[in-house]
């Protein structure tokens, strides 16, 4: 999943670098690239304990979802702001699924309820975005 998650941040932070210096393109990069490697470093780390009989699987998982979270909220700040919902989500739902039996209901309704949130919040940019553009390009009355 880290690599999943960091193959696809690489489009979106590279579309918004897009046109900028190449200095300022080639410094992100570097930053993501330090940024998964280090997450990739810690995934390791959870496994050598996992190996070591410190922690069993189950721990594991809860352990490496919270870093996956951590990280991906933490690339929000370098990509852009739906990646600060998707951590916070994905924080959230690990937390749950340590004191809910049957979480998989509660994702998917966190994941529904997100969803609309984020689609709603859209549109509803979008709206006032043409709007203010619409202003702009009226003849004025006076």
């Amino acid at each position: 999943m880290v690599f999943v998650c960091a193959a696809t941040s690489f489009p979106a932070g590279i579309s918004q670098t897009r046109g900028q210096q190449g200095r300022r393109s080639l410094s992100w990069v570097s930053t993501q690239l330090l940024h998964w490697s280090a997450c990739i470093a810690a995934v390791l780390m959870v496994y050598s304990l996992v190996h070591a009989g410190r922690i069993n699987n189950a721990d594991a998982g809860l352990v490496l979802l919270l870093l996956m979270a951590l990280t991906v909220f933490l690339n929000g700040a370098h990509t852009g702001p739906y990646l600060y919902l998707l951590g916070t989500f994905l924080g959230v739902m690990t937390v749950s699924m340590a004191y809910i039996e049957q979480y998989i209901w509660f994702i998917l309704l966190a994941a529904v309820i997100a969803m609309v949130v984020a689609i709603y919040r859209e549109r509803l940019v979008g709206r006032r975005h043409t709007q203010q553009n619409d202003s702009f390009t009226k003849p004025r009355v006076i």
